[in-house]
């Protein structure tokens, strides 16, 4: 069984070609998936419209065209592993009312929170999130989080059930879609 060069990453793009075409060479079936941090990192830095990310998809697109024009027997999969959009930042500090019945600071990411609140206002608490934050991000407890499999398939781990808190929002419908694009189909 042959090892992948892969087990160390890419320092850049022409790195991660080189990689992907070593990893691919003299194999007859294999499964791939490699990670680059980027657009990922940029696109939380600059926004989705910068010009330095519309470069980076640009490139990626390039390097992906020549990994399947240098590997015609290879199916090819590019995507992301969630959506993004521009976001503004927001202070649940300004809303003392809300803050207040945190039990726990906010945890987890900043886009995508959980919440920790005390014991007998959670309906106090859904209705000011929903007053403050309903028009811009969705609000799942945390038995819909575990339902709508968010996080993934498979068994769930104990401990990850404590970091999602009694609440888990932040989540867009738009950054929950994703593109796929297939090539040497």
């Amino acid at each position: 069984m042959k090892t992948s060069p892969c087990l160390i990453g890419p320092k850049n793009f022409r790195d991660f070609e080189r990689i992907i075409n070593q990893s691919i060479k003299g194999v007859d079936k294999c499964l791939g998936y490699f990670y680059f941090d980027s657009p990922d990192y940029e696109m939380h830095e600059t926004g989705i419209d910068s010009f330095k990310v519309h470069r980076i998809v640009k490139r990626i697109n390039r390097i992906v065209r020549r990994l399947a024009k240098a590997n015609p027997d290879t199916l090819f999969l590019s995507f992301a592993d969630h959506g993004h959009i521009n976001v503004e930042f927001l202070d649940i500090c300004e809303h003392e009312d809300l803050y207040a019945l945190l039990d726990k600071p906010m945890s987890f990411e900043k886009r995508t929170p959980t919440f920790f609140v005390k014991k007998g206002v959670n309906k106090e608490f859904e209705e000011l999130f929903k007053k403050y934050y309903g028009e811009h991000f969705l609000l799942m407890n945390k038995e819909e989080v575990l339902e709508s499999k968010i996080f993934g398939e498979g068994k769930v781990n104990p401990k990850a059930v404590a970091f999602i808190g009694d609440y888990h929002a932040g989540n867009t419908k738009e950054e929950m879609k994703i593109d796929i694009s297939a090539y040497n189909v």
